[in-house]
């Protein structure tokens, strides 16, 4: 005589109960065969709560070691030295055979091995292997081409893998591409010892961690660039910089047009002396006694150095040989003078960008600490304001399964505002962000153009605008804007290029910090509910049972908590409640 009850995880058998009697003249009663099934009802649900834990402690501490890669490279400024540490980074702390990075040259079409870890990536570099980014039998090119990740568990069944005499113990293997915004930059490509190591959530963990070493390559490119750029145009500044050009006009506004020389005295030509000056040189230049010689440059005449000779005066050959010379000279002197003038514009505009570059590393550094998405909004929002006016600033969640949108972030004349009422999508102009998936730049007469595109105006006009989706992927997370209510063209196509940067950063901390608030919440629920089990799993009889599952259901929720014996309309049996201790709500 025996009884047998499966026990489950999920859909599947994981083994089973059996209860016999040694004694053959016993048999089992029919409450034994319910005690059964309850038993093992509750062993399952005791497995399932287990594996669960399981499951959101190996993500947690997943999504860690990804914001710890991701804090590790946001510091580096070189690139290569950036995917070098990345790769190792990867491989030790995701156990894995091997990590390397493909970079997509444009030029060709081809993927370049960049950085392996360890002395085998970086000898298979030195082999200076490449992948065609259209060739078929390649899991690497397949990533590249579908922008998408791609898992194959078994390579050596897979047609497409392409083994190297170094790697002799792959097994299983994921490409992922590297995308910045909509930039693709490469492929994350990392490989397993043992067979199944990889699954479909593998594909989005590590699609979050090479996202931040897109972002964090892109910007470190771009200061290397920048940094380029500066030395480049310091020097050329030394080269330029020669005696006379101090004496070129400073300001950007020049109110000396020239002068002119007359008696020993000189009188500067001005804006508002020049519609005066212009006839008495018109004259001077139709008199056959004066003299003009055109100050040119390339070919370009920009202006004119002349005299008059009195009288009983007459210019030699040599005199207009020497003002010949004294034109050239002066034209020369004008020229190196406006050349170092562009040449400190431009340094001045490229210490510019370094700054908001070091600005753009520092918020990525700040964000990957974040645990929540309020703490995110208000980190973006600081950042934005170093970098641009963001006096009206603010930030809109939307979702996308329910059309709705949220207005989580605001500020307003230094008045921060956070929200969490829901409204639904309309026909405003985060919406329109949403629907086009583009950044819009509004620098004027916002009302007219927000009619032009369609767009209706909610609240108070503003006199510039601009903004951003925020985006993972194809998915949409909200939008960033920020307007001025007094300043038409406060904002250019550099504050565009500087939000959209932002905007790519923040996305993806807020999609951590959802992924960190949800375990964290999914944990803090199977924790009450083990709570809950195990003090109504000691209670000896019916009524214990359910006093102490009313109680204990009370104190988690802060509620007056019932358990009702019967049917669902209360029909049947008594109810038994906990006793009155947290008030009804």
């Amino acid at each position: 005589r025996q009884m047998v009850e499966g026990l489950h995880m999920g859909n599947k058998q994981v083994g089973r109960l059996y209860v016999a009697y040694t004694d053959t003249s016993l048999q089992f009663a029919d409450d034994d065969s319910a005690f059964m099934g309850a038993l093992g009802r509750r062993i399952n649900g005791y497995l399932e709560t287990h594996q669960l834990l399981q499951q959101l402690s190996q993500r947690a501490d997943e999504l860690q070691r990804v914001a710890e890669v991701g804090t590790a490279v946001s510091t580096i400024s070189d690139p290569q030295q950036l995917l070098q540490t990345f790769v190792d980074l990867t491989k030790t702390q995701f156990a894995l055979y091997h990590a390397q990075i493909y970079l997509h040259d444009k030029q060709t079409d081809y993927l370049v091995l960049a950085a392996g870890a360890g002395q085998t990536g970086q000898s298979m570099v030195s082999e200076r292997r490449q992948i065609f980014m259209y060739q078929q039998q390649s899991l690497v090119a397949q990533a590249a081409r579908s922008r998408q990740g791609v898992i194959v568990n078994d390579v050596h069944a897979e047609p497409g893998f392409l083994p190297h005499p170094l790697l002799p113990d792959t097994h299983a293997e994921v490409a992922i591409p590297l995308i910045a915004g909509e930039q693709f930059l490469g492929v994350l490509d990392l490989q397993a010892d043992q067979a199944n190591a990889f699954s479909s959530e593998d594909i989005s963990l590590f699609t979050t961690l090479s996202t931040q070493a897109a972002v964090a390559l892109q910007n470190a490119n771009q200061l290397e660039q920048t940094q380029s750029a500066l030395e480049e145009l310091t020097a050329l500044q030394r080269t330029i910089t020669r005696e006379g050009w101090q004496a070129f006009m400073s300001a950007k506004e020049r109110p000396v047009k020239g002068y002119l020389a007359s008696s020993q005295k000189v009188k500067p030509i001005s804006e508002k002396t020049q519609d005066e000056e212009t006839p008495a040189l018109t004259q001077l230049k139709k008199t056959e006694q004066t003299v003009v010689n055109a100050v040119s440059i390339g070919g370009a005449i920009i202006g004119g150095l002349g005299v008059r000779p009195t009288a009983d005066q007459k210019l030699t050959d040599a005199d207009q040989t020497l003002l010949e010379a004294i034109s050239q000279q002066v034209g020369q002197a004008l020229e190196r003078a406006r050349l170092a003038e562009q040449t400190q514009l431009a340094l001045d505009e490229t210490q510019q960008r370094t700054q908001e570059l070091a600005v753009l590393n520092e918020m990525s550094q700040t964000l990957t600490a974040q645990t929540s998405v309020e703490d995110v909004l208000e980190v973006v929002y600081t950042y934005t304001s170093r970098l641009m006016d963001a006096a009206h600033f603010y930030i809109v969640l939307y979702d996308e399964r329910d059309e709705e949108l949220v207005f989580a972030f605001s500020v307003s004349e230094g008045a921060v505002r956070r929200d969490t009422e829901r409204q639904h999508a309309t026909d405003g102009i985060a919406e329109y962000l949403i629907h086009e998936r583009k950044p819009l730049l509004i620098t004027e007469n916002v009302e007219e153009q927000l009619q032009k595109l369609g767009i209706t105006g909610y609240g108070r006009p503003a006199q510039s605008w601009v903004g951003t989706p925020l985006m993972v992927g194809d998915h949409v997370l909200g939008v960033i804007g920020l307007q001025s209510y007094t300043q038409p063209r406060a904002y250019n196509e550099r504050h565009v290029q500087l939000l959209t940067a932002v905007a790519s950063q923040a996305a993806i901390a807020i999609e951590n910090a959802r992924l960190i608030e949800a375990t964290e919440a999914r944990a803090r629920e199977e924790q009450m509910l083990r709570e809950v089990t195990t003090r109504v799993s000691t209670a000896v009889d019916a009524e214990s049972v359910l006093r102490t599952a009313a109680e204990e259901i009370g104190r988690m929720l802060g509620l007056e908590g019932f358990v009702l014996l019967g049917d669902t309309n209360g029909n049947g049996h008594e109810s038994i409640a906990a006793e009155d201790t947290m008030g009804t709500n």
